[in-house]
C-alpha cells in the first residue's frame, strides 16, 4: 500500500524517514504512513485502497475504474480536502495508474552534438 499526503501536511516523522518519495503535483507518495512510523493512527484517512481497482476495466469486476480514480484524485486538490490533512491510502496499482496517466516521466531527450 502507498500513503499519500498533501505537501503541506506531510507528518515530520514520515518526511524524515523517507527522504526520497514520489511527487504527484502537490501530493507526496510514501511507502509508509504515520501509524507505521509512530504507532499512532492518523486522525483522518481517505482509504481509496479499500475501494478496489477495476483496471483494465472488466464489466463483471468491482472497484474504481481508472476514470473514477482520476476523478477522485482531482478532488483531493480541493481546498476542503487539503485542509483536512488526511492521509490517503492507495493500492500500488492505483498509485502507478495515477502516475502513468497524470505524471508520466519526461521523455528522454537525446543529446545533440553540434
Amino acid at each position: 500500500m502507498y500513503y499519500i499526503y498533501h505537501k503541506d501536511h506531510v507528518p515530520e516523522q514520515v518526511a524524515n524517514r523517507h527522504k526520497y518519495h514520489a511527487i504527484y503535483g502537490d501530493f507526496y507518495l510514501f511507502i509508509s504512513g504515520i501509524e507505521r512510523e509512530t504507532g499512532i493512527p492518523p486522525e483522518n484517512v481517505l482509504d481509496v485502497a479499500s475501494m478496489g481497482f477495476n483496471h483494465p476495466y472488466d464489466p463483471e469486476g468491482e472497484g474504481l475504474t481508472g476514470e473514477q480514480l482520476l476523478a477522485l484524485f482531482a478532488n483531493l486538490a480541493s481546498p476542503d480536502y487539503v485542509q483536512t490533512g488526511a492521509e490517503g491510502h492507495l493500492l500500488e496499482p492505483q498509485g502507478k495508474y495515477i502516475q502513468e496517466m497524470l505524471f508520466p516521466p519526461a521523455e528522454e531527450q537525446e543529446e545533440v552534438l553540434i
